[in-house]
């Protein structure tokens, strides 16, 4: 009913959505590059989790994050796609949305074009994986504690020297993978001198992955308190953001990944 409630409104070009919309359509298509890497790999069951169930709670997730109509409009921009993919398990309803999508070709007759690589936005998806992040943070949180004693969530940023720190590795991570060059580079700068045992543990992984969680401190600053609403109304408290420089206590938060405090 969902689906046939999305289909029937009118359709929207990508450019009229807002980020938060075009994370979920950015959603979709990498999940849908994941189908087709588990169906060359004949994990069909591992496919269908992905584009179904896992979907899903994006649908789930973006719905609470805007409002039922939004939704709405981003399954109705991806339902030609979506049926694509459903057909070979549920071919009898997938054939009967397509004629309400007044296909004349049969749905089960038609191949997957589009480029997926034109709507994943994996920055997009990055940021808003620090709110996921939040949101399952908390609720853990809240599973062991009385949901009526929830009155305040503390997110604490990053310092503003981690985040110089941050943007400083991420340069020599362009040019070096080598653990002693990026050590001996941050060393040799005076003002991270407070940071260096953070550096030394923190580097080994960095050094295998990348700056995962990396992003600057004005985008990070720009999306928290554009959420902050959201994030209140989820677990139905105030919520304060606040800078480890304005924190009395020592947390070990980093950028991308701000200290929650319950």
């Amino acid at each position: 009913s969902f689906f046939e409630e999305s289909i029937s409104r009118p359709k929207k070009n990508s450019e009229q959505f807002s980020e938060i919309n075009k994370w979920l359509i950015s959603r979709f298509y990498s999940r849908t590059k994941d189908f087709f890497k588990y169906f060359d790999e004949f994990r069909i069951r591992e496919a269908y989790v992905t584009i179904l169930y896992e979907f899903l709670s994006d649908i789930n997730y973006h719905e609470r994050r805007t409002n039922y109509e939004e939704t709405l409009d981003v399954m109705n921009f991806i339902a030609h796609d979506y049926l694509k993919l459903m057909t070979p398990v549920i071919p009898h309803i997938c054939e009967e949305f397509n004629e309400k999508l007044k296909n004349k070709l049969e749905i089960s007759l038609q191949n997957f074009t589009t480029d997926t690589t034109k709507y994943i936005d994996e920055k997009n998806e990055k940021n808003e994986k620090i709110i996921e992040n939040i949101i399952a943070n908390v609720s853990r949180t809240k599973d062991t504690k009385n949901i009526a004693e929830l009155k305040t969530i503390q997110i604490i940023t990053a310092s503003k020297l981690r985040y110089q720190l941050f943007e400083f590795m991420d340069k020599i991570l362009k040019q070096t993978r080598d653990f002693k060059t990026i050590f001996d580079k941050i060393k040799s700068e005076p003002k991270f001198e407070s940071e260096m045992k953070f550096v030394q543990k923190f580097l080994p992984k960095t050094i295998k992955e990348g700056l995962t969680t990396y992003i600057k401190e004005e985008i990070e600053t720009k999306l928290l308190n554009n959420t902050k609403k959201f994030i209140e109304k989820e677990f139905n408290c105030k919520v304060e953001i606040i800078s480890t420089d304005k924190y009395n206590k020592d947390v070990n938060a980093i950028p991308g990944e701000p200290h929650i405090v319950v």
